[in-house]
């Protein structure tokens, strides 16, 4: 089947081959229709010819068959599109008896095609004498005062007489110079043009003088930090000095914030056995340890004196452990892996 537009209030015959085993089918009680609104989805219920989204008393329709012995195996039904909207109307066809199903096209009604309302013979071609009604042209109408009328009104028509736009002496139009121009923006009052994004709007943030805002020296800056850190050679001090000031900083002072280097450093040096814990251990059969708990604090202080609690004052990571012995040997670890817990 294939896509076929008509103008709105034809009917179009829906036509279709079916063939079973290769050879037309002849004789089928089985062929059906359906029409589908391509806009909204509803079906065209045949029993009352409107579409609809549930409820059809006849959803798929019987298709006729054309001729069977001078057309064996072409049936049909006719869609007529008279009060439908313009639109795309999907049709679709189906047979359990046939081979070649199911089958669909496409009918599209109106739109341009409703404009072509008459045909292209009926029309005049370029040089053909037109018949005009009688008296519509006479002898007034060709008069000097009509004359003057059809130029006036050309004349007053700019968009068939480009000539029309010299509607004015150009001694009264503007003399300004780009001087002027140029006088005239920058005069300009910025209140007027604050849209987001414009030169205005920009301007208008340079709402102080310069020479109004800190003018703190390096001498400055150094007592401030001096304060905060201690007191140091902070102005002008080399990358050195800056090094050696970093790598001096007590890493205590920094457990504290989570994801920094020193809190890392802290988890390194608690798993190579400083200030940590290991306990809540199991082991199997052969006393092979299979899973325990590491914590690690940022203190020998803090770290509990007995295993299985939960103190978290000074804890900095905890991890969780566990071995899996060798196949066949219980006594031998094959791998052991450890958690951070979160």
């Amino acid at each position: 089947m294939e896509t076929v537009r008509i103008q709105n209030g034809q009917s179009e015959p829906i036509q279709t081959y079916l063939e079973a085993d290769g050879s037309p089918a002849t004789g089928l009680t089985d062929a059906y229709v359906t029409v589908r609104r391509l806009s909204d989805d509803y079906f065209l219920d045949w029993d009352d010819g409107t579409f609809k989204a549930s409820g059809w008393t006849e959803r798929q329709h019987l298709m006729s068959e054309v001729n069977a012995t001078n057309a064996p195996g072409w049936y049909e039904a006719t869609f007529n599109s008279t009060g439908y909207a313009d639109d795309t109307y999907v049709v679709e066809v189906t047979c359990a008896s046939a081979d070649n199903v199911p089958q669909s096209g496409e009918i599209k009604v109106g739109d341009y095609v409703d404009n072509i309302d008459a045909s292209i013979a009926s029309r005049a071609a370029p040089g053909d004498a037109m018949d005009l009604v009688t008296d519509a042209v006479d002898a007034a109408a060709v008069a000097a005062s009509g004359a003057n009328e059809i130029r006036d009104s050309i004349l007053s028509d700019g968009t068939a007489f480009p000539g029309a736009r010299i509607d004015a002496a150009i001694s009264t139009r503007s003399s300004h110079s780009a001087a002027d121009a140029a006088d005239a923006v920058w005069d300009e009052a910025l209140a007027g043009h604050a849209a987001a994004g414009s030169a205005g709007e920009a301007q208008a943030h340079l709402d102080a003088d310069v020479s109004t805002r800190s003018s703190h020296s390096a001498a400055d800056v150094d007592t401030v930090l001096s304060a905060a850190h201690g007191s140091g050679s902070w102005a002008g001090a080399s990358a050195a000095a800056v090094a050696d000031a970093v790598w001096g900083e007590l890493v205590a002072d920094h457990y504290g914030t989570a994801g920094s280097a020193a809190e890392a450093l802290a988890v390194i040096r608690g798993l190579v056995q400083q200030n940590f814990i290991l306990d809540e251990t199991t082991y199997n059969s052969s006393g092979l340890l299979t899973a325990c708990r590491i914590r690690i604090y940022d203190s020998a202080a803090n770290v509990p004196s007995t295993g299985g609690g939960s103190e978290t004052t000074g804890l900095l990571a905890t991890y969780n452990v566990t071995a899996v012995a060798e196949s066949g040997n219980a006594e031998r670890v094959d791998y052991y892996r450890a958690v951070k817990v979160p």
